[in-house]
């Protein structure tokens, strides 16, 4: 496969690019790269502290917001203890769970959507720690914020609720569905995010959380010194402040979302709606056909089966140029295909 002429639309990255705003502020720091980073990262928590109406101290700094995940786990957890996450959802949390030791419980997704009614009811004398990916990966449903708080006002205090919220700045409206300014209202839920995803700072591996004081005392008692480089922090600090960045990658979002989704409606294949940067498609028996179809052409796509969604790929939304591309080769495919791609049943 020659990757320069590669196009991947496997990992949700941000197809519009990093802010050039933060681009050029780094260029000019990049001269004191022999220097160590800021060891606490207190500039970009007490900014985020502002951002978020709470406290620095409340604010857990990451390699992007998988390493907090590991973290809370290792916090929380113990061997022999269960933690419950969506059937089908960001595929590191169940290994992150399984590597402390403690027992993966499943909720079930009604509708691709997170079943929380049902995740209440496997909570049994062993449950610990309970995470939720809101904006859901790789279905990219959404549970409103209504929703979530009437779910946490009915977990037992003593067991932690951890909100991964890496795709909120995708909503429209990401207050409708975030439970970050619900921190101080519920001593046991802890909200992580990234920069990686709508702030496009993937590569510079930079993510927080937002805590009660004891979790994050805690979990910032064992993180490594210099965890942190100092691009990312400066990126990281640059790009919260910066609301207009993130309309733009919500109008660019949006447009290519309607494009691959109007054909994807005019060539019959079904997919679940998503408010995130990215689409799950469903076809059946012809998944791995697909893949490998568009793999042969340098077109990158991600296979689902590892969580439990085998029917499916799923697709990030690239560029508008990215986009046509990919669509042309499954046009290709269905005709080139003997019998083409089964209508299957709406999802």
């Amino acid at each position: 496969m020659n990757n320069t002429s590669l196009i991947d639309l496997s990992k949700n990255e941000n197809s519009f690019g990093p802010n050039p705003h933060v681009v050029t502020a780094l260029m000019n720091i990049v001269e004191k790269i022999s220097l160590y980073p800021c060891m606490s990262g207190h500039k970009l928590k007490e900014i985020l502290g502002e951002f978020h109406n709470i406290q620095p101290e409340q604010i857990v700094i990451g390699n992007g917001s998988v390493s907090i995940l590991d973290h809370c786990a290792r916090a929380i957890l113990s061997p022999g203890d269960e933690a419950i996450i969506p059937r089908s959802t960001f595929i590191a949390i169940p290994q992150i769970v399984r590597d402390h030791g403690a027992h993966v419980i499943d909720i079930p997704l009604s509708n691709w959507v997170i079943d929380l009614q049902r995740c209440l009811s496997l909570i049994g004398p062993r449950t610990r720690l309970i995470i939720l990916v809101n904006p859901n990966n790789p279905t990219g449903t959404c549970l409103p914020q209504e929703t979530i708080i009437n779910f946490l006002q009915h977990v037992p205090p003593h067991i932690n609720v951890v909100v991964d919220e890496a795709y909120i700045d995708y909503i429209q409206d990401p207050s409708a569905a975030s439970v970050a300014d619900l921190i101080n209202e519920f001593d046991n839920l802890s909200v992580t995010r990234t920069f990686s995803k709508a702030h496009g700072l993937a590569a510079l591996r930079i993510g927080y959380s937002i805590m009660p004081q004891p979790v994050a005392k805690r979990i910032n008692a064992f993180q490594l010194p210099f965890s942190n480089n100092s691009l990312a922090l400066e990126a990281a600090a640059l790009s919260i402040q910066d609301s207009d960045y993130l309309k733009r990658v919500r109008i660019h979002n949006k447009s290519g979302q309607e494009q691959l989704c109007s054909a994807f409606r005019e060539m019959g294949i079904n997919y679940i709606d998503s408010v995130a940067n990215f689409i799950s498609i469903k076809l059946g028996a012809d998944t791995k056909m697909v893949f490998d179809y568009l793999k042969a052409r340098r077109i990158l796509v991600a296979p689902q089966a590892s969580v439990n969604m085998p029917d499916y790929l799923r697709v990030t939304i690239g560029a508008e140029e990215q986009n046509s591309i990919f669509l042309n080769y499954m046009r290709e495919y269905i005709i080139s295909s003997t019998e083409g791609i089964p209508a299957y049943e709406a999802v």
